[in-house]
């Protein structure tokens, strides 16, 4: 099963992904759970490099980067 986690602040854009994730397992037939959150610290206090395998992440949130949010992934 594929393991997805995003990282997104706007509702309109997090349904979005959640649509194109939904769509590619139709199209696929890939199984896969998806884990959403709103901001960097609840994403950051769920995340185990060894139970996700994509993460998306909003570049612009309101007071957080989602660049910076990308390093401090790749040092975990």
């Amino acid at each position: 099963m594929l393991s997805i986690m995003i990282c997104e602040d706007e509702d309109e854009d997090l349904q979005q992904l959640e649509r194109a994730s939904s769509a590619c397992r139709m199209l696929h037939g890939v199984d896969y759970k998806v884990e959403s959150f709103r901001n960097a610290r609840h994403l950051l206090l769920n995340y185990d490099p060894a139970e996700y395998d994509i993460l998306f992440f909003d570049i612009l949130m309101e007071e957080e980067n989602g660049i910076e949010l990308a390093q401090q992934i790749r040092k975990k």
